[in-house]
């Protein structure tokens, strides 16, 4: 975040005029002591973390420990939410109140960040063969490949065109959807439940059995009965409902102190950078919690990298409609109205994915619940069909935010009124989510009919 000497960086030559609705755009005061502390209570801890991996690798260098690889990611996990997150945001946040300017936002291409994946995932897995060495050097490159898949998506949104947006704005709502939104989801969405569910309401051992009816359904290959039982319409209804509503708010909060202050551009940017940093420390969780299947788990969610950004990116939008500061230009009424549009199409989006991931994740065996189901369920064929599906929602988020970024590029769509304009875009990524719907639909329930229907 940045002060006035921050923010009237001149336009980049050849890369279009800085909006007019961007003249003010400054970071209050207290967002910035706010970054400042944050990043301070991220930090802290990072000494003992370095020495913790220090004295793993002592450890290991003399021979009297094993390759614990989970460990090592643990670690290493925590070095870089601590340093690069933590230490740049007290950094920038220190700056921006010594009124120090911050440079354009640049980024390498997409096409070498998707290649630094694969580079980063082949290694990892070379490395990890090595037992002695995989807990200390490839947990780097785990961290490395879950970082440049969702950062392409980020190149997507830039499209060569940051307008006002620094490396200062870029990295802070980066750190706080890295490590803020996180903290508000795991608060709202898993601690909450949990103490209602399990401590007030006491259904711990009903949603147990539960699971386990689930598991037994599956592991007997009665997947037609599993997918319509109770257990999993109400997982389904968790993940493709509930949880990207909880998401997409915690996300998109993170970049309020901004928004009625930048152009919509510049908001879906913010927004994107926000989901960025989410979908970077989501896939290290995943990857935590897979243990072994570490690479799996990458692979899978590195097709949908771009999810993230375009959902936050959307919802940061809807709340630029909804509060930019310009009385003219909308009444409440279509303000609001363009806040439930737009936000209900991040809404959306989240939702197929997860409810595609959800389905992938049921009929591959993944553990529910602590129910850990052994059984494949599913074979080559139709796992390979389901993850060519993952894949082209994948590469439709990817277009989608390319396109959304195109359009919201120039001086007549940055003048432009919020009193309900058409928007192409929009029409696009519902036509995606129909799509997505149209084929998921009819493809499940010809393969539960050619499988296990008979």
């Amino acid at each position: 975040m940045a002060n006035s000497a921050d923010d009237e960086i001149s336009p980049v030559e050849g890369h279009g005029e800085v909006p007019p609705t961007s003249a003010e755009a400054v970071a209050p005061r207290w967002a910035k002591v706010l970054v400042i502390l944050w990043g301070l209570v991220l930090l802290l801890p990072v000494p003992v973390f370095i020495l913790g991996y220090c004295c793993a690798t002592t450890a290991l260098a003399s021979g009297e420990g094993g390759g614990n690889l989970t460990g090592g990611l643990g670690l290493v996990t925590a070095l870089f939410v601590g340093a690069i997150c933590g230490g740049g945001m007290l950094w920038h946040g220190a700056a921006s109140l010594r009124g120090k300017p911050s440079r354009p936002l640049r980024l390498p291409p997409a096409w070498a960040l998707v290649g630094g994946f694969v580079v980063a995932m082949g290694t990892a897995l070379g490395l990890a063969r090595l037992r002695w060495v995989a807990p200390i050097l490839a947990p780097w490159f785990i961290v490395a490949a879950a970082v440049l898949m969702p950062l392409a998506a980020l190149v997507l949104a830039v499209d060569d065109r940051p307008e006002r947006v620094t490396w200062r704005w870029a990295l802070v709502a980066f750190a706080a959807g890295a490590t803020v939104s996180t903290t508000l989801t795991l608060i709202l969405g898993w601690l909450t439940p949990f103490f209602i569910v399990w401590e007030i309401l006491d259904l711990e051992e009903p949603i147990r059995r539960a699971a386990e009816r689930f598991a037994a359904l599956l592991a007997g290959r009665e997947v037609a009965r599993a997918l319509t039982d109770p257990f999993f319409l109400l997982m389904m209804v968790q993940y493709a409902v509930l949880t990207p509503l909880i998401e997409e708010f915690a996300k998109s909060v993170v970049v309020l102190p901004l928004i009625r202050r930048v152009s919509r551009r510049e908001a879906f940017l913010l927004g994107a950078a926000a989901g960025t940093g989410f979908a970077v420390l989501e896939d290290l969780v995943y990857a935590l919690d897979a243990g072994s299947g570490w690479s799996g788990s990458l692979a899978v969610r590195a097709l949908g990298a771009a999810v993230h950004p375009l959902c936050t990116g959307m919802a940061a939008l809807a709340w630029h409609a909804l509060l930019q500061p310009d009385p003219e230009s909308a009444d409440r009424a279509t303000r609001w109205r363009l806040w439930a549009r737009l936000f209900g199409m991040a809404l959306a989006a989240h939702g197929i994915w997860n409810g595609s991931i959800l389905l992938w994740s049921a009929l591959s065996g993944t553990p529910l619940f602590g129910v850990v189901q052994h059984t494949r369920v599913i074979g080559t064929g139709i796992a390979v069909g389901l993850l060519a599906l993952l894949g082209v929602e994948g590469a439709a988020a990817a277009w989608g935010v390319r396109t959304m970024s195109r359009r919201l590029q120039g001086a007549e769509v940055a003048a432009r009124r919020w009193a309900l304009p058409e928007m192409p875009e929009e029409r696009a990524i519902a036509l995606w989510a129909v799509v997505c719907l149209i084929v998921l639909l009819p493809l499940g329930l010809a393969l539960l009919r050619q499988w296990w229907g008979r």
